[in-house]
């Protein structure tokens, strides 16, 4: 009987602890506050900030803005993060998403859960115009006679990690933008560096005759946004969302209002077909 007892005890106080313990899923909150906090960063031609007048735009935050939308649900800029520091904050509570576009890429698959892809990109290697050396052959850069210049922690550092780590590395910190990459491979203080296409074109419009791009792409990836592992009800929602807005040519209107240069954005395959 005593055992009995203390079992009923021990039943009576140990699950409204469990209870109190329970943490509220992203999913919960946003459905009952109507908002999804969202946390951002600077990256052009993603997310960008009219200076004029405080507003976002860009190809990420006008698709995540429509997703929202056609959820009935409002975003709230809750915070600017660090690409470095985003997961960490994420982890952190600080806000329920990135609402940023984000590459699929290796070093956070075992930390978030990503909404998308909206679209994908290519990143290719990029060199002065009269450089012929990888003409035909890019893996001749892994070698420790040529120099990459990257950022610590993006993805010409990744590409480089990856698949040409014999050559020598220009770093430069972490918040430096890619434009400086490519300055450093116009200017001659590196050989090679390896971004998207968007990204390049920019740079090239403004310094005409500065840089050109090799064949075949390094990498082709996804471009997402994510939340936090293991958030999985909201993740489907916001997956459901995108995929509406790209079957009814919302995400194609999109991009092309941002696409400055065709094949900028590689379109994510319609997951249907018309027959006539």
């Amino acid at each position: 009987m005593r055992i009995i007892l203390l079992s009923l005890l021990i039943s009576f106080f140990a699950f409204p602890a469990l209870a109190e313990d329970k943490k509220e899923s992203v999913y919960d909150r946003v459905m009952k506050n109507g908002e999804i906090r969202c946390g951002y960063f600077y990256y052009n031609p993603a997310f960008m900030k009219n200076e004029e007048t405080g507003e976002f735009y860009g190809v990420a935050h006008d698709i995540i803005k429509a997703a929202a939308d056609l959820l009935e649900l409002k975003i709230k800029w809750v915070q600017e993060v660090s690409v470095p520091n985003s997961i960490t904050d994420l982890q952190n509570d600080r806000y329920d998403m990135l609402c940023v576009g984000f590459y699929e890429r290796p070093n956070v698959m075992k930390q978030v859960e990503f909404i998308g892809p909206f679209y994908y990109v290519s990143v290719n290697a990029y060199v002065k115009p009269d450089d012929t050396r990888f003409d035909g052959n890019i893996e001749k850069i892994n070698n420790p006679q040529y120099k990459i210049s990257s950022v610590d922690g993006t993805i010409p550092d990744i590409i480089w990690k990856e698949s040409f780590s014999k050559a020598e590395r220009l770093s430069l910190p972490e918040l430096s933008p890619y434009s400086d990459n490519l300055l450093n491979v116009s200017t001659g203080k590196a050989d090679v560096t390896f971004v998207e296409n968007s990204v390049a074109n920019e740079f090239i419009a403004n310094n005409v005759s500065s840089l050109k791009k090799l064949e075949p792409p390094v990498r082709v990836f996804p471009v997402a946004s994510y939340v936090n592992k293991g958030e999985i009800e909201f993740q489907t929602m916001m997956n459901s969302a995108v995929r509406h807005l790209q079957n009814n040519g919302v995400v194609e209107k999109i991009l092309k209002k941002y696409e400055k240069n065709p094949g900028d954005y590689m379109r994510v395959t319609k997951p249907y077909e018309v027959v006539e």
